[in-house]
């Protein structure tokens, strides 16, 4: 008898981890010990919590890293929405090329089991009705407007409509990006790798998304506009939109 309540014991203590685990707040996802040091350096210029607080992830969530770089959104969201929510993690071939070993170290040992990896061009993705609590675009929309050798061109129009469709009525899009000097796409987007806020923002109108507000709190008066935003004087710096859109319920 004492084994069976030895085993309840246990239960209840992996019930209880499990609930500890699944209802982490981005404030303690940022504190985790396991995140990785490489992240942490980032966040005084990312300010992670106010984007995860902004986008109003939340436990059990489903959610579509669109275009994840190296993760470093995928990692906090995957502790955010713990053991009952997922995360699909998106790249295309062209980021893989870079991302190498960096990448790879992240998921080593299946550490983060609640991600799935996708690799497919844009154009390509396989998106499943109503599938979606939350998206994440974060420095992404800016390279719907180019193409080269290394980047397939980017149907936005069809892009944007899939994901429309993947997103639940009610569910939230994340959309940041490196605000362009003008409404010139093309080198706004190949050239210095940013977008004229006004684009995105009609963009995601015109495929059904409605505007629910925007965020100030990655605005840099200091940026210039007109330079790279990988130039060394304003990496990581860069003025950047926080918009927040929707699916009508």
């Amino acid at each position: 008898m004492k084994y069976v309540y030895s085993l309840f014991a246990i239960g209840l203590l992996f019930l209880a981890t499990s609930l500890i685990k699944a209802s982490i707040t981005p404030a303690e996802a940022l504190a985790h010990p396991d995140r990785p040091a490489a992240d942490r350096k980032y966040d005084l210029n990312r300010q992670p919590l106010k984007v995860l607080e902004f986008s109003e992830v939340k436990s059990g969530d489903i959610v579509l890293d669109l275009f994840s770089g190296g993760g470093y959104y995928t990692e906090l969201l995957s502790k955010v929405v713990g053991n009952s929510g997922h995360i699909h993690s998106h790249n295309n071939k062209a980021y893989l090329r870079y991302l190498g070993e960096h990448l790879e170290k992240r998921y080593v040992n299946d550490r983060l089991s609640n991600v799935t990896r996708i690799t497919a061009e844009a154009n390509d993705l396989e998106l499943s009705e109503n599938q979606f609590d939350k998206i994440y675009m974060v420095l992404t929309i800016h390279d719907f407007y180019h193409s080269s050798k290394f980047w397939p061109a980017i149907n936005t129009e069809q892009v944007l409509s899939n994901l429309y469709k993947s997103l639940k009525p009610g569910g939230i899009v994340l959309v940041i990006d490196h605000i362009g000097p003008d409404a010139d796409r093309t080198k706004n987007s190949a050239e210095l790798h940013r977008v004229f806020p006004e684009h995105a923002m009609n963009d995601m109108k015109k495929a059904g998304f409605q505007f629910v507000t925007e965020a100030d709190f990655l605005k840099n008066p200091e940026d210039p506009l007109t330079i790279s935003m990988a130039d060394k004087s304003i990496r990581g710096k860069t003025s950047r939109f926080v918009y927040k859109f929707t699916k009508a319920s």
